[in-house]
């Protein structure tokens, strides 16, 4: 019986279609609905924080790295502040840094962040809307960004939203300022990301990969020039580590107690037999972009790593003394990620 009325509600929605495929204004409101961000679906269950629209951010999933995850849920922070909306997070089990073993929480965003607001009972309020993809591509399309490609006013807007809405819980907080301040040790430092990893594979829409030879190219543009005092190299690939140790021996800085790959697979995807690998992993690159972040130069590839470094130094009201983005295209082929 079920299925015959799921089956008849298909079939009275395709009859409405049909007989009104003449219809203009018809068909043009069921175009819109589909095609527009701001016609937003508003859900009542219950009657908590009555005036107050909520709007519910999930992770998006699908083998999104940290950052690609951060850099949606941050446009979907500017969305709902621009309609007057109060944001909450929720990252489940598609976080591709979820850990099942953390019990303290059972959303994954908190392993790392307090909420962006203080609002109870969120499930039981009077009105609530579910972020989307939608919502944060609009975002993405009004500043022209084509995918790893962003606008620099794109960068100081969204830096606006982590200086409002991103905040570190205590111990993510202790674990950055510790460690940061452990290496960087109050020298003149310039930054470096590289990715090795994944990129390798030369995915529709994903950056053109940068051998090690010219990020060091790169690197050495700027090193000659004797403003800094040592280089803090965060990068995925065991080889670039070994190669930035020849070139600048004893003035390069990385952590050490990190995954690193010597092949063609994200470590995001790795398994290891550590306690907490997962959230560890998560931890580490944030803790990455955090200390690229602190560094007076960055040099880096395409890549969501460099975006963040850069929103987060932005979001300190601080710019790079210098910046190099060394930028050689995107993939444009069949080759889909996650297929």
């Amino acid at each position: 019986m079920i299925k015959f009325l799921r089956k008849s509600v298909k079939l009275e929605y395709l009859r409405k279609c049909l007989a009104n495929r003449g219809n203009k204004v018809f068909v043009d409101e069921v175009l819109h609905f589909v095609e527009t961000p701001d016609m937003l679906k508003l859900r009542h269950e219950g009657k908590e924080n009555p005036g107050k629209i909520i709007y519910i951010i999930p992770a998006q999933g699908c083998g999104w790295g940290f950052f690609a995850e951060m850099r949606g849920t941050w446009a979907k922070m500017l969305y709902a502040e621009r309609l007057g909306m109060i944001p909450v997070v929720e990252y489940d089990s598609s976080f591709l840094y979820y850990d099942k073993e953390i019990k303290r929480t059972c959303n994954a965003y908190e392993y790392y962040f307090e909420q962006p607001s203080c609002v109870e009972h969120v499930h039981q309020s009077a009105n609530i809307v579910y972020g989307g993809l939608i919502h944060s591509h609009s975002i993405e399309m009004e500043y022209g960004n084509s995918g790893y490609n962003v606008q620099d006013r794109y960068v100081d807007d969204i830096a606006e939203v982590v200086k409002k809405y991103v905040k570190f819980n205590p111990s993510t907080r202790e674990y950055l300022t510790n460690n940061c301040l452990k290496i960087l040790s109050r020298k003149q430092v310039l930054g470096v990301h590289y990715r090795g990893s994944d990129f390798k594979k030369k995915f529709n829409g994903h950056p053109v990969p940068l051998t090690i030879d010219q990020i060091i190219d790169a690197v050495s543009t700027c090193w000659d020039n004797g403003k800094y005092d040592a280089i803090f190299l965060a990068t995925d690939d065991a080889e670039a580590v070994s190669r930035f140790d020849e070139r600048f021996s004893g003035k390069l800085l990385y952590y050490q107690d990190v995954v690193r790959t010597k092949g063609d697979v994200s470590v995001a995807f790795s398994s290891e037999e550590r306690k907490h690998h997962k959230y560890k992993l998560g931890l580490e690159v944030l803790r990455d972009v955090y200390t690229l972040s602190q560094c007076e130069g960055l040099v880096c590839g395409l890549s969501q790593v460099g975006f963040a470094a850069r929103v987060f130094r932005k979001s300190y009201e601080r710019d790079y003394e210098d910046y190099i983005l060394v930028d050689h295209g995107i993939y444009t082929n069949k080759n889909q990620f996650g297929k």
